[in-house]
């Protein structure tokens, strides 16, 4: 008897993690690959829309030519995302993220339905677990009231 338990005792530890081990959830994520992206918006030629915090603008550029929105914060603090989605949108083409209106705080992929808040880019409703991709060289000068967004 104990020359059995001393066999099974390895096979029994490993069957009771197993099952903890399964009930992980997947992260899915395809990203969204590094372009290169330079512009400059002057806020005071035709952009009335960020003149207001909680507003968003989308610009051309990014992957694939899917755009990114600018999102202004703060009256000093701007936001700019890649608007192809880090869920699927590498492997669907009309995985674009937007928002239902130019005040709003979120920003939703029509394909897989995930949602992201703006103000982080991080996902608020799933699938996605991944972040929209953003362009941390994004800065405001309030002397000559522009915002640039690069990476």
């Amino acid at each position: 008897m104990n020359r059995i338990f001393k066999y099974c005792t390895p096979f029994f530890v490993l069957f009771l993690l197993l099952p903890g081990s399964s009930c992980k959830k997947e992260t899915t994520c395809n990203g969204v690959p590094n372009v290169s992206v330079y512009f400059q918006i002057q806020l005071n030629m035709g952009y009335p829309t960020l003149n207001v915090p909680g507003n968003n603008e989308t610009f051309t550029g990014g992957y694939n030519g899917d755009g990114v929105l600018v999102y202004r914060y703060t009256s000093n603090q701007f936001y700019a995302y890649d608007c192809t989605c880090p869920y699927d949108g590498q492997s669907n083409s009309k995985a674009i993220i937007n928002t239902s209106s130019v005040s709003s705080l979120y920003a939703t992929c029509p394909v897989c339905g995930s949602s992201f808040l703006l103000s982080t880019g991080s996902p608020s409703k799933g699938p996605s677990t991944c972040p929209l991709k953003a362009y941390a060289g994004t800065s405001y000068d309030a002397g000559s009231n522009t915002v640039t967004v690069s990476n």
